[in-house]
């Protein structure tokens, strides 16, 4: 599924192009957001996880209550991300089946807002947000999951290799997430990078970073969103990669003027 829309202001044009795609699971546990407000657009994704379709209702629960939070609120900087995490958490972690038994689910999310001209983000979890600026690319976020953890620890001189080595293969498992009852790990910008004509920026889940190279989309810079997401899709679904997890990926092309270079 490919999804294109543009946003104008007086001074500026932001293109956002999204991809999503199942892959080879049963249900599809991604949620995305896009939406505008004023001189503001926001977007988002969350990878859910829970089982059962649990991961599903809460990577839709997350992105529900982004919105509505978005809706109600004069966006300024990142506070918007802070004063929303807490509550976003809670409604994840009280999430009950038919039974009223809590469904012990969980969501990734990654979320960025653009606002006369400035990108302010927020992640907590693995998936991630890029920034590509004249063919170079910049991780935004880092994964929050027990590689990183072990990685940082090693780095500190507080564990061995040996430990490291004899622990890294229960790398995917999240340390923050929503849902976690209490986030006390995420990721923020502490101030709004101001954007230059061009700028890509990635927002996506890992069923899509791990299946294609950051760096094929960065050397599609001067292309349109619409003509990017159509190839990082080509790209996705000829993967040799076995399994293929739940993939959403958002493409935002920041441009000065009113039509995309």
């Amino acid at each position: 599924m490919i999804e294109n829309q543009i946003y104008r202001s007086q001074h500026d044009t932001v293109y956002v192009s999204v991809y999503s795609a199942i892959g080879d699971r049963e249900n599809q546990e991604d949620s995305y957001l896009i939406c505008s407000s004023e001189n503001a657009v926001l977007a988002a994704v969350c990878d859910g996880m829970g089982g059962r379709k649990g991961g599903e209702i809460a990577s839709k629960t997350a992105i529900s209550g982004l919105k509505e939070h978005f809706d109600g609120t004069l966006y300024r900087d990142s506070s918007f991300f802070t004063d929303i995490v807490d509550e976003l958490d809670a409604r994840v972690f009280f999430l009950t089946d038919q039974s009223k038994r809590r469904l012990h689910a969980g969501t990734t999310l990654a979320s960025v807002t653009l606002n006369n001209g400035s990108l302010d983000w927020f992640s907590v979890g693995d998936s991630r947000i890029y920034i590509m600026r004249n063919g170079e690319t910049i991780q935004a976020t880092r994964d929050h999951n027990y590689k990183e953890m072990l990685i940082d620890l090693l780095q500190r001189g507080n564990i061995t290799r040996e430990q490291f080595e004899k622990e890294k293969n229960k790398h995917a498992a999240l340390t923050s997430y929503l849902g976690i009852g209490g986030v006390k790990l995420y990721d923020i910008s502490i101030t709004p990078l101001v954007l230059k004509d061009g700028d890509l920026i990635i927002v996506s889940t890992d069923g899509f970073y791990n299946a294609v190279p950051m760096e094929q989309i960065a050397a599609m810079g001067r292309k349109s969103t619409d003509e990017i997401i159509h190839a990082v899709a080509e790209i996705w679904e000829g993967s040799e990669m076995s399994g293929r997890d739940n993939t959403t990926c958002i493409i935002i092309k920041y441009c000065v003027e009113a039509d995309e270079k």
